[in-house]
């Protein structure tokens, strides 16, 4: 059975397969592409792709004014994140409310148009985490563009079975001194960075492409915001991550002498579902 949740940005869910504000007739759950071409002959080269943005649209029916009423000042707290569970699994997109109506009370309650714009395409996200200690772990002389003084590494492998590029969000934990990371994807190093700072004790610095704009910041340990770290980040390298298809590596490591703890998500996306 399918099932529809909202969250809102002040972290309040609503349960959209609910019989008092119940969400039928979904409508552009699937995926479309915008392809130019370029005529050589009489044969056809793509010259541009772009995934188009999805509008979700349908129809919700409240119990009456007072589910209705709730439910808009429930979506005045953008953005949102629509959760679609299937059997194949649990996707999420970012969405903003575009259009809701309202009719007059009827026997079966309002029935309300609505229409969600995304943000995103659907993803699937994935966690995972690692610490790697010097004193038992196992340890991955990675050897590229950078010298350090005592090269401690994290890894973290994950599988990607979406062939479009896929916002990560790396946290490595404080405390670490000019920390640095390398991607790679099945086998070929797509991507690394660093930033020359020190992180203290219960601090975290986030390399993150989930968000817009990207960020890479330190985050305290109540997981607010405390310095913008971008400045501080190794202009000559990549920095930012997306995971690609098939067997992605993540390694961090540093230039400190304590271990080195580090921590992913991944926005899997897809066109469709």
């Amino acid at each position: 059975m399918r099932k529809f949740t909202l969250t809102n940005a002040i972290g309040q869910t609503w349960d959209l397969n609910n019989i008092e504000s119940f969400f039928h007739q979904p409508k552009g759950l699937g995926g479309e592409r915008k392809i130019t071409y370029a005529q050589i002959g009489n044969r056809f080269a793509e010259t541009d792709e772009k995934l188009k943005q999805k509008s979700i649209s349908g129809k919700i029916a409240f119990s009456g004014y007072r589910e209705y009423s709730k439910f808009a000042k429930f979506i005045q707290h953008r953005p949102l994140t629509l959760t679609y569970e299937i059997p194949d699994g649990r996707y999420s997109m970012k969405v903003n409310v575009t259009k809701l109506t309202k009719t007059e009370l009827e026997t079966m309650g309002i029935v309300s148009d609505v229409v969600m714009e995304g943000l995103t395409t659907w993803y699937r996200q994935k966690f995972t985490e690692n610490t790697v200690s010097k004193s038992g772990g196992k340890i991955y002389p990675y050897t590229y563009a950078y010298t350090y003084l005592d090269a401690t590494a994290g890894t973290l492998e994950f599988e990607s079975e979406s062939t479009e590029e896929s916002p990560i969000r790396l946290v490595i934990l404080g405390p670490c001194t000019n920390p640095s990371w390398i991607h790679r994807v099945n086998g070929v190093v797509v991507a690394t960075g660093k930033v020359n700072e020190t992180i203290g004790e219960s601090m975290k610095l986030v390399v993150d492409t989930t968000s817009n704009p990207y960020k890479i910041c330190e985050i305290g340990a109540n997981g607010e915001e405390t310095r913008d770290l971008y400045e501080k980040s190794d202009f000559s390298t990549e920095r930012f991550l997306t995971a690609g298809y098939g067997r992605n590596v993540i390694s961090a490591m540093h230039e400190g002498s304590e271990d080195i703890k580090i921590a992913l998500e991944v926005q899997e996306e897809y066109a469709a579902i």
